[in-house]
């Protein structure tokens, strides 16, 4: 049977969304002034898995719906723009998940993130006049939650590579 691959690609993309949502709402470790959620991880897989329209719309959608959902509206638009933003530098174009361009990604993916929220917390939700200490706090929490988004992408990506997780649903 042949398979509509755009359709496919939909399917997934919802479904990484959904999970997207779920997994930062309920699934997530305190750490210092931050919290690791499991959803960036997620978003991450996504990256390194579809095309990368699709993946922008897993952190897009996952993420901005996840704020809007949870009461946290103000922080949808910034949200959208880091989630969307740090899938670019992924690719999805060989047989494994964990490659070295998805490897050196997440160093962008840090950047993208940490400066992302920063700087929008400088300009929209705190005074201008700490914006020295608000961007350090800001940097610290996003380092935290990036370094443990980091390790579980790679952590998850290591078990689907090994079962040829690509392969099999035919990516």
């Amino acid at each position: 049977m042949k398979r509509n691959k755009h359709l496919y690609y939909i399917i997934i993309t919802g479904l990484l969304a959904a999970l997207t949502i779920v997994l930062i709402q309920f699934a997530g470790i305190p750490a210092g002034p931050g919290r690791i959620h499991f959803g960036d991880a997620i978003i991450l897989l996504a990256a390194a898995l579809l095309p990368t329209p699709y993946a922008i719309a897993v952190g897009a959608l996952g993420g901005g719906l996840h704020n809007v959902l949870f009461g946290l509206v103000m922080w949808a638009p910034i949200t959208v723009v880091v989630k969307a933003t740090m899938t670019i530098p992924f690719s999805a174009k060989q047989n494994k998940l964990l490659t070295k361009r998805n490897l050196f990604a997440l160093l962008p993916y840090w950047i993208i993130t940490v400066v992302g929220y920063a700087v929008y917390e400088i300009l929209f939700i705190s005074l201008a006049d700490a914006w020295t200490a608000v961007f350090f706090i800001s940097a610290v929490r996003n380092t935290i939650q990036v370094a443990g988004s980091a390790v579980l992408f790679v952590a998850f990506a290591a078990v689907l590579d090994k079962i040829k997780f690509k392969q099999r649903i035919e990516l």
